[in-house]
């Protein structure tokens, strides 16, 4: 590993021309580009780092807060929340 590829790895640095893949007996494992599936902590506390990556984002994790009505606001807030308003609505009824 060279190293800036280092520094990278050390510093959570990731796009698409560093994914590293890891092998086991069967299994292979691969890192996720840290612009497209960015953690609720870079996304959610780094404009700066949001609008730099912008168009990049396919799935934003909605970690680093608690509780189930504090995320589902942040989505809100954020203008992430693309679930319609009948999402918990069956063809039996109201889920609940």
């Amino acid at each position: 590993m060279e190293l800036e590829d280092m520094r990278r790895e050390r510093e959570g640095l990731h796009d698409g021309r560093d994914i590293k893949q890891m092998t086991s007996t069967r299994i292979y494992l691969y890192l996720l580009s840290q612009a497209a599936f960015p953690t609720g902590g870079l996304y959610f506390q780094n404009a700066t780092w949001v609008e730099e990556t912008k168009g990049k984002h396919v799935i934003v994790h909605n970690n680093y807060i608690i509780g189930y009505d504090n995320k589902m606001k942040r989505f809100h807030d954020f203008g992430l929340w693309l679930v319609d308003d009948h999402a918990f609505e069956s063809p039996l009824g109201k889920l609940e």
